[in-house]
């Protein structure tokens, strides 16, 4: 797939040519663009921007890897994150709730040298891999119930109703870390990692 066009001045790609590279979820999608094009204040995405955020996702440093999944969650650029955004965002990727379960620097998962996927033995969700809603009504009124008490419990340990990035970052590590492994799971599950990212790596240095 020819996914960068080629312009006098450097290589660009579209928002819809973004789209389906990456196969993301709904508004999953959506954030990840922004974040992409926010730097230039453009339509199009700049190779070498889609390169770095990329080089985030798959070899990023555990600060950087968190930040990004932060940025995810942040709509409007202010710093901050309210319930709802977290509540919209978890309710496009698949979900598996854990209060226990938490992610520190010397994990695995959030290494600087961090391997090209994160896998997870379980989960549900509203959506599958692709996006497409995956389950009954029934079902999907009970996992928006789940994510809703989930997000509601984490706002409650925080004490606030909004959460700057230093909050987030000690609730991911102290108290549940489904925040960021959600965003990392399904962002490594869905964006191409082999040999595309790396020759066009190779190509922006």
């Amino acid at each position: 797939m020819e996914v960068f066009k080629h312009s006098a001045k450097e290589p660009t790609i579209d928002k819809v040519t973004m789209t389906e590279y990456t196969m993301l979820p709904g508004i999953v999608s959506d954030r990840f663009y922004n974040i992409a094009v926010n730097k230039r204040h453009d339509t199009r995405i700049a190779g070498v921007d889609l390169i770095n955020l990329l080089t985030r996702v798959f070899c990023g440093k555990f600060q950087e890897k968190m930040s990004l999944t932060f940025q995810m969650f942040d709509f409007n650029g202010d710093g901050f994150i309210t319930a709802e955004d977290v509540r919209l965002v978890l309710s496009y990727i698949p979900f598996k709730t854990s209060m226990k379960k938490v992610v520190t620097k010397n994990n695995s998962e959030s290494s600087s040298d961090s391997e090209c996927s994160i896998s997870s033995k379980e989960k549900e969700g509203m959506y599958s891999k692709t996006g497409v809603k995956a389950m009954d009504t029934a079902s999907r009124q009970q996992t928006s119930e789940e994510i809703k008490k989930f997000v509601d419990t984490v706002f409650s340990e925080s004490g606030r109703s909004k959460m700057d990035f230093l909050t987030y970052q000690d609730l991911n590590t102290n108290v549940s870390s489904e925040m960021f492994l959600s965003i990392m799971s399904v962002l490594h599950e869905n964006l191409p990692c082999a040999a595309f990212y790396f020759r066009q790596k190779r190509l922006f240095k």
